[in-house]
């Protein structure tokens, strides 16, 4: 009776763990799926399936992120943001610097009022097999921290056409700053579009 007992208990465990850990990263995994994106995690980091919201300096809700890295031995912390799918079946019009012309959706991944860089398109195609990619700096919130305060983040946007925008915030503060390039590195290879 009691070894039934202490079998039972240990298959609840057993079941218990799978499902607690079966879930992890439940949804990047959906968007990975979704989107047909290869996902390699780099080393040196702990990762989190968490949602948090990111505010710009003013104050304005930038957008949630479905993923976390956190750097486990400089204070730099990567969040996910994915954007899609796209819907090029709309007509829309009456944005803001369209001039009356239809925008876009495919021109989404573009910071409005923020100074980008983009990337070569040999080095966008190589790296994320995408249509564009690029960097800007956010001004973060003062008030709604990521890290600690006095923060900055560093922003590396994917872009492939009729499909998604993915953002990576790479938020780090002024002791972690001379790491920054060195993330960005470790970290330019570990999402792809498989096509």
């Amino acid at each position: 009776m009691k070894a039934k007992f202490y079998l039972i208990v240990c298959i609840c465990i057993l079941l218990g763990f799978n499902t607690l850990f079966g879930q992890k990263n439940e949804k990047l995994n959906k968007y990975l799926e979704m989107f047909n994106i290869q996902y390699s995690m780099p080393n040196g980091y702990l990762e989190s399936d968490s949602s948090l919201v990111i505010y710009n300096k003013s104050g304005h809700r930038v957008g949630s992120s479905v993923y976390k890295l956190i750097a486990q031995k400089d204070s730099i912390a990567i969040l996910f943001r994915f954007n899609g799918p796209i819907d090029t079946s709309k007509n829309l019009t009456g944005f803001i610097g369209v001039d009356g012309k239809q925008f876009d959706p495919n021109k989404n991944y573009r910071p409005s009022k923020t100074e980008y860089t983009t990337f070569s398109d040999s080095y966008t195609t190589k790296i994320y097999n995408a249509d564009v990619s690029g960097t800007y700096n956010l001004q973060v919130s003062e008030k709604n921290h990521i890290l600690n305060s006095g923060e900055k983040c560093k922003v590396i946007f994917i872009h492939k056409d009729n499909k998604v925008d993915i953002e990576l915030f790479y938020f780090y503060n002024k002791s972690s700053e001379p790491q920054l390039n060195k993330h960005l590195k470790r970290t330019r290879k570990m999402l792809r579009f498989k096509n």
